[in-house]
This record gives structure tokens, sequence and C-alpha cells, in this order.
């Protein structure tokens, strides 16, 4: 009788002892697979967040004004030359201006230095899609009828070009002109044909028109390609 009940006490004791290791098992397998879950979500939220910084980046920059200025032929003609002001973001820009050291005129005849630093200094708004025009240079050595030294900007120079958003974010951007380099390799404007004949100046006018309408065809379908 002791001896059974003996081994009924040590299976009780086993029967425990094997309980409590199959609980500490379970215990240690449940903070495993807790912590596996606890890395897993770390990771998918750290994917997660930085996969939406990404988007607020491209989102910012896809929303932002984008403010260039270009140097091209002007639309006085041969010689001439333009400063063309261009928004192509998606959001006004504010207080666009440059930044500069003054240049003075080049005689009494310069009519475009003067109201071109002007125009310059002062802070413009520019709306998405919106660009503003204006006289940068007059070549005397390139411009066909022309009686004047060089007028307007420099030849050569750099430009700090500043302008924000309407969070008052400053974009800031250095810009070289160098038109003794772009303005050899750029296409200029030409006057067209015009009649050399001894006819009267009614025909030689109609001539003139014709002439001038086939040059203005050819420049349209050139733009069309």
């Amino acid at each position: 009788m002791d001896d059974i009940l003996q081994l009924i006490s040590t299976l009780a004791a086993l029967t425990a002892l094997t309980f409590a290791a199959v609980t500490a098992f379970g215990t240690l397998a449940t903070a495993a697979f807790t912590g596996l879950l606890w890395w897993v979500a770390k990771r998918a939220l750290g994917g997660t967040n930085t996969q939406l910084r990404l988007l607020r980046e491209q989102a910012e920059r896809d929303g932002r004004p984008y403010v260039t200025a270009d140097v091209v032929p002007g639309v006085q003609g041969a010689g001439t030359w333009d400063l063309v002001l261009t928004n192509s973001g998606r959001s006004v820009a504010l207080a666009v201006k440059f930044s500069f050291e003054d240049w003075v005129a080049n005689g009494e005849d310069d009519y475009i230095t003067e109201n071109l630093i002007r125009f310059l200094k002062e802070p413009q708004t520019l709306m998405p899609g919106a660009h503003k025009r204006v006289m940068w240079r007059a070549d005397a050595v390139k411009a066909a009828k022309a009686s004047y030294p060089p007028i307007g900007a420099p030849e050569n120079g750099k430009f700090l070009l500043t302008y924000s958003d309407e969070l008052e974010k400053e974009y800031r951007s250095e810009i070289s002109f160098s038109l003794s380099i772009v303005g050899a390799a750029t296409p200029l404007p030409q006057e067209g044909s015009t009649s050399s004949d001894s006819a009267p100046d009614e025909k030689k006018s109609l001539a003139d028109i014709n002439h001038a309408l086939r040059a203005l065809n050819i420049h349209v379908g050139q733009l069309r390609r």
C-alpha cells in the first residue's frame, strides 16, 4: 500500500513538473512570438514612415513654384536679347527678384539699363504658368541697323535669383549669363527678303509682303515640328 502511495506521489510530482515545464515553454514561446510580432510591426511601421516621408517630400516638390530665367533672342530684331522669367511650378512664386552688382548705363542712348535694374530688384509675383519678358541687351555689333554701342545688361555676369512660396519658404539659385558663348550658337531672327527691282513702289510693296508671308510660313512650319 505504501508503495502504491509513493508511486502516486511520484507521478503527481512528475505531472506537476511536466505542467510547469510546459507552462514555462509556453510562456517563452509566447514571449518569443510577441517579440517577433513587435519586430515585424516596427519594421512595417518604419517602412510606412519612410514611405510617408518620401510621399510628403514628393508632394512638396510637385507643389512648389519653379522659377527660371532665360536670356533669349529679343523681339526687337537681330542683335537684341530679352530676359524671360517663367514659373513652371504648381503654386504662386512670391518676391521674385535678383541680387547682383550694379552696372552703369552706356551713354545717354542706353534706354535699357536703368529700367532693367529697377525691374530686377523689384519683387515680382508669378502665378503658375505665368511669365514676364523684358529687354535685356542690345548688341550693336550684331544689330543690323544699330548706331549705338552695346546697351543693357553686361555680356557676361552672375545673378542670384530668389523667390518664396505661400508658406514663406525661400528658394535660391545662381544663374550665369554668357552671351559671348550662347550668342555664338543661338539662331537669331532675320528681316527677310525685300524686292530690289525697279518696279513701282506699290508693286514692290506687294512683292515684299509676299516675301514676308513666305518667310512667316516657313518659320511657323519649323515651330510645328
